[in-house]
């Protein structure tokens, strides 16, 4: 693949991430799940209710997968000690 077609390619999908991302709460979030927090505890840390967590996920892909990858990283390295 061309150095530009490859371009075109993944900014897409930075900006596509980035989206994703453009929360305070959103990013907050994340770092809370990756520190340990169960769903429930970083959610009403954040004030976020269940419904606007849904909403956040179903309309951000990109959340999601962020937010699974944060929880499994999290589960493989306690399960390393």
């Amino acid at each position: 693949m061309a150095h530009r077609e490859f371009k075109k390619r993944i900014y897409p999908e930075f900006a596509r991430i980035a989206q994703a991302m453009a929360s305070d709460k959103r990013l907050e979030l994340l770092d809370l799940l990756a520190q340990g927090a169960s769903v429930t505890d970083a959610m009403r840390h954040v004030g976020y209710s269940a419904a606007a967590f849904y909403k956040t996920c179903t309309r951000h892909p990109e959340f999601r997968a962020a937010a699974t990858r944060a929880r499994s990283s999290r589960s493989s390295s306690t399960s390393r000690h």
